[in-house]
């Protein structure tokens, strides 16, 4: 999990800015370029994941991890350490071999944690463990831009570097020591395999909770995106605090660390949809924060991280438990887990999701007047284009979600007290 929160503030956090303020694209032409990287990595998970199913050649979910590590880091390095020598268009070929090669090494990884927990308590602290890993991974990643940056300023392709080393480190890494330290077990799951993945998908999908899953995803999806693809623009541009860039991370990532372990327990005492409730409404709350944080004010802007930090993961990590209660009912009905192609189909909603809201957002911003190469906001300080675009379009899906998660936690309460 360590190289995989690389990867993310590498290509939904950093590179947006990178190849804006650095590289000096126009929206235009970074919206294209993260529409056509994002659809075509929203579209090779489901391949991916049912090729994990199938695969009979040592372990099925260890060795697509391990075709997949080459891949990303040939499309992803180069990207960081020398951007200048391509073109946009062999920018765009090196992210689609990037997308490729995290997408064999990340949809094996998730169906492997969906297999391994029995029951929604235990599912929730297997993803609950990846989520702290990510968010302790986070600071290493962010300590050495943030300290460089205090010191000597911000500079994006020096930061760049550092991720690259980082990442070309720990990627490698972290297989290894997977393959040296033994393999977890994945729990029984029946009898020989009796459907397709594509036949799993389809059963999965008829039913009503599935719908409502799918929509979650996507929401979920949305909100992250708009908060990942413009937190480097809200802090340079909005606050102009270049200098705390990386700092917001390193917070956020503490203080959610830290709060991991209380949604584990509330998942624990009150079942999966109220904490998933409780997380909706209170993080749609503090999303709207984004649009009252003034200009040039440090500890306003890491006390409104912090409070982002409370509830760091949390939505996702509860909805894939309920994923995971979705693929022991599958699993059941059918006498075989098809976990790879589960995994991968319900994030189709998820990345499509991220694959749209980037690029129309970008779009948005330049049809306000916002322009990053000019390194502040266009707008007044009282009606900030990037701020209210991360309050707005953040949120706004969160309360969509909550009242699907309300609707249905209801509906199950009322035949609860009928039966």
């Amino acid at each position: 999990v360590f190289p995989f929160a690389g990867e993310e503030i590498a290509s939904k956090v950093f590179l947006p800015a990178y190849f804006s303020q650095t590289m000096h694209m126009s929206l235009g032409v970074l919206a294209t370029i993260f529409l056509v990287f994002r659809v075509w990595d929203t579209l090779n998970d489901p391949l991916v994941g049912w090729w994990s199913d199938h695969w009979r050649f040592g372990h099925r979910r260890f060795v697509p991890m391990l075709l997949g590590m080459p891949l990303a880091l040939a499309g992803l390095l180069p990207v960081l350490i020398c951007p200048q020598v391509f073109s946009p268009a062999g920018l765009l070929c090196a992210l689609v071999v990037m997308a490729l090669g995290w997408t064999l090494v990340n949809v094996p990884h998730g169906a492997w944690a969906l297999e391994l927990a029995p029951d929604p308590v235990l599912r929730t602290r297997v993803f609950a463990g990846r989520q702290m890993v990510g968010l302790l991974a986070l600071p290493l990643f962010a300590l050495g831009p943030g300290l460089l940056e205090h010191f000597y300023g911000a500079n994006s392709r020096r930061d760049a570097l550092v991720l690259a080393v980082i990442i070309a480190i720990t990627l490698p890494a972290s297989l290894a020591w997977l393959w040296a330290s033994g393999f977890p077990t994945a729990r029984a799951t029946g009898s020989a395999r009796t459907k397709t993945g594509l036949a799993t998908l389809r059963e999965a999908f008829a039913e009503r909770d599935s719908l409502i899953l799918l929509g979650l995803f996507a929401c979920l999806g949305v909100h992250q995106e708009v908060k990942d693809g413009l937190i480097l623009f809200w802090v340079r541009t909005s606050l102009q605090l270049a200098d705390w860039s990386w700092s917001t991370l390193l917070v956020q990532s503490l203080v959610g660390l830290v709060s991991v372990p209380f949604w584990v327990r509330l998942q624990a005492r009150h079942g999966t949809l109220p904490a998933l409730l409780t997380s909706l409404i209170a993080s749609a709350i503090a999303t709207a924060g984004f649009i009252i944080v003034p200009a040039h004010s440090v500890a306003a802007l890491l006390g409104f991280i912090a409070v982002q930090g409370l509830f760091a993961g949390s939505a996702f990590t509860l909805t894939r438990t309920l994923l995971g209660d979705l693929l022991d009912r599958l699993a059941a009905r059918q006498g075989a887990s098809l976990a790879g192609t589960l995994y991968s189909g319900y994030h189709l909603a998820y990345n499509f999701a991220v694959a749209l809201t980037l690029p129309a957002v970008l779009v948005a911003l330049g049809a306000l007047g916002f322009d990053p190469r000019s390194g502040h906001s266009a707008a007044t300080a009282t009606l900030d284009p990037v701020a209210w675009m991360m309050g707005c379009a953040g949120s706004l899906p969160l309360l969509v979600a909550a009242f699907a998660v309300f609707r249905r936690f209801s509906e199950r309460s009322e035949v609860i007290v009928q039966m």
